[in-house]
């Protein structure tokens, strides 16, 4: 799980976008998870897919499904956030 958050870090350094590991959303009870802020959440989420698939010969698309659980969005006014309860950060 380590190398997917490093992948999604690298992913948001690449695209300018903002990366957080300390997101707390919306039924987390204060919990930690990775964020991504951005625009267009569906469209950064399919570019986060596939950049993790090229990236590792050995991650199949299944085990990125497996690993980013159920990505959830939220709106923040004028972007969005798209964050991964699913990867607990601490």
């Amino acid at each position: 799980m380590d190398n997917i958050k490093e992948l999604i870090k690298e992913f948001c350094d690449d695209q300018d976008l903002d990366y957080k590991d300390d997101y707390s959303g919306r039924g987390m009870y204060g919990k930690n998870c990775i964020a991504i802020t951005c625009d267009y959440p569906l469209i950064t989420l399919s570019q986060l897919f596939a950049y993790i698939v090229d990236s590792e010969e050995d991650i199949t698309g299944f085990d990125v499904e497996k690993a980013l659980g159920e990505p959830i969005e939220d709106s923040m006014g004028m972007s969005s956030i798209l964050y991964f309860p699913h990867i607990k950060t601490a």
